[in-house]
């Protein structure tokens, strides 16, 4: 007896140390070992690094030359080195040392036998005015995708989130599904245990056991299909979360099909949320400012293309000297300048044109959701009456039945009344449920994905790390 006890005490145990899986237990497998949270935040991480790629067209360049001619008329030797850096304005810095000896094949260039140092710098005269170049604006328009690559992110994080917590309920409601119909075949066993002893008694004809043994069978039927229908919904759960169902079912529980009833939002309000919220609003924001510097650095084009080029030169043997020199470029017809500056004109009424596209279709689903949650709930309403009746009914009939002045056939009857109407409840928690999830999407409400806004704002050097851990070993 004291080792049963043991045993049950270990068992009880055992139940009590899993934890409830809630919807909120989805975000902790939000990470990059599972491939469906990887692939929604990738395009991100790649973006992230494309930043450092333009970055490096202003990294100091080490140039270095040397030819060494040996012609049957003619022979010369040349050597240079320059450090060469350049500035987001377009301005370039060089310095470096060049010592040219004899006949030089690609200039007139030539040197004491100590050779020179070199000083010079390069202003493009309207990108230093304007303070823009085109390397500049492709840093900023890849910081600018970086953004837009986040707000897709965050679009994507939350359709998965979702997307998941859909197949999570949907795996409760199969729950549920499944416990009403052990409930009613528990409810055709205790209906067979009383037939089978009026049977002996001879109170019922045989007939009424070969009813009831076919009820029976046709429960346990209904059940293993309710256990199928469990059992692949939590498949397609667990698949999500990267975990087998042995892992899964020793830490976790699951809970019942929640059935309150939530309030909601005023009309007004959900689309102030979704307007400050919806990821789309914000990559639409972001695409206007890269639109903007576009015309910023397009603005270049009405201007003469003229660069400013001034060089000295400080020989160790003849002393110093300087070179000045402008190069000087205009199209006449501007065809470049009025094509793109159009073009981006009608870029930026496309843009607008979407927002209003988007604001007036979050306006309009917003406002459906909440119909449909409103009519929802007055549904449900109804339905917990309607099942307070039919459970009264059951009971009466049962009575009745027992006392012999039913039938089996009207008993089976307020039976199946009784389950059909738990199963339709069950399913409106659920549909209100998926409802809900339909309008945190309208919302765009991305604050429960604290795990990826946290992800979203490592440094660099966390990214890479990152990375490098990804290429050890890839997502499947």
């Amino acid at each position: 007896m004291v080792k049963v006890l043991l045993l049950a005490m270990c068992f009880s145990s055992l139940v009590q140390s899993k934890e409830t899986f809630r919807q909120k237990e989805i975000l902790l497998y939000f990470n990059e070992q599972n491939p469906f949270y990887y692939n929604a935040v990738g395009e991100e991480y790649i973006s992230k690094e494309e930043e450092t790629f333009y970055i490096g067209a202003f990294d100091t360049q080490l140039n270095m030359k040397y030819d060494d001619k040996n012609y049957p008329i003619s022979e010369g030797e040349y050597q240079k080195v320059n450090l060469v850096k350049p500035f987001e304005n377009g301005i370039e810095l060089t310095f470096g040392y060049r010592n040219a000896q004899g006949i030089q094949e690609y200039n007139n260039i030539k040197t004491s036998n100590k050779g020179e140092m070199l000083t010079g710098i390069k202003v493009p005269l309207f990108s230093a005015i304007h303070n823009i170049s085109k390397n500049q604006v492709d840093l900023k328009t890849s910081k600018l995708n970086t953004k837009r690559a986040t707000q897709g992110s965050r679009l994507n994080l939350l359709s998965l989130y979702l997307r998941m917590s859909a197949v999570y309920y949907q795996m409760l409601f199969q729950k549920a599904i499944l416990d009403t119909e052990k409930a009613l075949l528990y409810r055709t066993q205790k209906n067979y245990d009383f037939i089978d002893k009026e049977v002996e008694t001879g109170n019922l004809a045989q007939i009424a056991l070969i009813e009831i043994e076919s009820q029976v069978i046709d429960r346990k039927e209904r059940q293993l299909n309710a256990f199928n229908d469990f059992r692949q919904v939590k498949n397609i759960f667990l698949q999500y979360l990267n975990i087998s169902e042995k892992v899964f079912d020793s830490k976790y529980t699951l809970p019942q099909l929640p059935q309150n009833l939530p309030s909601v939002l005023s009309l007004t309000q959900a689309q102030g949320i979704a307007i400050e919220n919806r990821p789309e609003f914000k990559e639409i924001r972001l695409d206007m400012e890269k639109v903007y510097l576009q015309k910023e650095y397009n603005a270049l084009a009405q201007y003469p293309n003229v660069d400013f080029n001034l060089q000295g030169v400080y020989d160790l043997e003849y002393q110093e000297g300087y070179k000045v020199s402008i190069d000087f470029s205009y199209p006449l017809e501007r065809n470049q300048y009025k094509g793109r500056e159009e073009a981006l004109r009608k870029q930026i009424l496309l843009l607008d044109s979407a927002k209003q596209k988007i604001l007036s279709q979050t306006k309009t689903k917003i406002k459906n959701i909440l119909q449909k949650i409103e009519i929802k709930k007055k549904a449900i309403a109804l339905l917990r009456r309607e099942l307070f009746l039919v459970e009264q009914l059951t009971d009466m009939e049962t009575t009745k039945y027992q006392q012999g002045s039913s039938h089996l056939m009207f008993l089976n009857q307020r039976e199946m009344k009784t389950l059909h109407t738990k199963q339709k409840l069950f399913k409106s928690y659920y549909d209100l449920k998926i409802m809900g999830m339909e309008l945190e999407y309208e919302l765009g409400n991305t604050k429960k994905l604290r795990h990826y806004e946290h992800t979203s704002n490592q440094s660099n050097e966390t990214l890479k790390q990152l990375h490098q851990a990804l290429k050890k070993s890839p997502p499947k």
